[in-house]
Formats: C-alpha cells, structure tokens, sequence
C-alpha cells in the first residue's frame, strides 16, 4: 500500500514539473530593433521553477544583449528563479553624457 501511495505522489510531482507554468514577457524601447522576433511581448509555458535564462532562450534571445532584466518590477539576474504569473520585462541599457 505505501509503494502504491509513493509511486502516486511522484507521479503527480512530476506531472506537475511537466505541465509547467506561464510567464508574460515584454521586450522595450531599442530592443524591439535590436533583436529579430516575431513578437515584442507575449506569453511563455515553461517547467516550474525555470530561470530567467531558460525564458530568454525560449524567446530566441541569443548572446547577452546589454538589458537591464526585470521580473515583476525587481531587478533580477539570469538565474533568477521565475514563479507562475511572473511578468518578465527586458529593458534596454541607456547611456548618454
């Protein structure tokens, strides 16, 4: 009986890992000219606990772009760890003297 619980329990945890979550993203300003997409913002499903650099490369953001990396309105890093509903904004580095 408790094989049988056991092999239920991780079932449903990996079948949560696979159903994964959904992210909002959003390139702004120059970025949008800078980096070739189809689409400046929209919405990802990707495996829980996925990180910043997982969403960038399932948008198609190749090399490291020079962005500030915002997820909802904290700065953040690659490894940030993204959360259901996060909202991930990619925002262009500015200079100027």
């Amino acid at each position: 009986m408790i094989g049988l619980i056991n092999t239920w329990l991780n079932r449903e945890s990996n079948a949560k890992s696979i159903l994964g979550m959904k992210i909002y993203y959003k390139l702004v300003g120059y970025l949008r000219l800078q980096i070739e997409l189809d689409t400046y913002e929209g919405q990802l499903e990707l495996n829980t606990e996925a990180t910043v650099e997982e969403a960038l490369h399932a948008i198609g953001i190749k090399g490291k772009p020079a962005m500030m990396l915002l997820v909802n309105k904290q700065l953040a890093n690659r490894d940030t760890v993204l959360h259901e509903g996060a909202n991930l904004r990619l925002v262009p580095i500015v200079g100027g003297g």
